[in-house]
């Protein structure tokens, strides 16, 4: 392998910081005696393999943590093509209430369901009971929009709520953002006879500074 035709340029475009050094010395390592670098600094690394086009540095960084986890993760994310632009509206909303309220933090509602159903698990049995039951005017009540800021759901896999709340605060966290949630209950919407959304509702807090 030879270095990059770009490599003089990435040397002189950027300060040769502690941090640049350690990376231009990982990708040296690698393509003089194929070394890895340690775990810790696979994504900074994998970024400057793209920046130099270094397709077998690439393809061996993206097999190692955390970027082979992240390929499994974002395989989850893609059942919610909605989520990016959930994810970007919960960051609009809290910088607007932040602003307009000149607060250090914004508190949203975010509503997380995996079932396609909003009610609690035993129930289920007593719904599908009724489901040839119900009119079509009754169908409608259970397809009802939660009063919160943003929705998640529903989804059909193993991961579950607490894991797509995991990917909110980890893509947010991302973003340089403080980020705390918390369980503040149910919709706990009538829907029809005697059945009340449960979908759960959380309370974010977002600082800013």
């Amino acid at each position: 392998l030879r270095l990059p035709s770009s490599w003089d340029y990435r040397c002189h475009e950027l300060p040769f910081t502690d941090a640049l050094s350690f990376l231009l010395r990982d990708v040296l390592n690698f393509l003089r005696s194929g070394d890895l670098p340690p775990r810790e600094r696979v994504r900074a690394v994998y970024k400057e393999a793209q920046y130099y086009a270094i397709g077998p540095l690439l393809e061996q960084l993206g097999n190692m943590q955390p970027l082979k986890g992240e390929k499994v993760r974002q395989a989850f994310l893609g059942l919610m093509p909605y989520y990016k632009d959930h994810l970007e509206r919960i960051v609009e909303i809290a910088r607007l209430r932040a602003v307009q309220r000149k607060a250090r933090f914004a508190k949203l509602k975010v509503c997380v369901f995996k079932e396609e159903m909003p009610i609690t698990p035993y129930e289920c049995p007593l719904l599908n009971s009724l489901r040839f039951e119900r009119s079509e005017s009754d169908g409608q009540l259970f397809e009802h929009h939660c009063e919160v800021d943003v929705s998640f759901g529903p989804w059909e896999a193993v991961a579950d709520v607490y894991d797509l709340l995991h990917c909110l605060v980890t893509d947010l966290s991302a973003q340089g953002l403080t980020v705390d949630h918390q369980c503040i209950g149910v919709c706990d919407k009538h829907l029809v006879n005697h059945y009340y959304c449960k979908r759960p509702i959380y309370e974010f807090k977002i600082t800013w500074w």
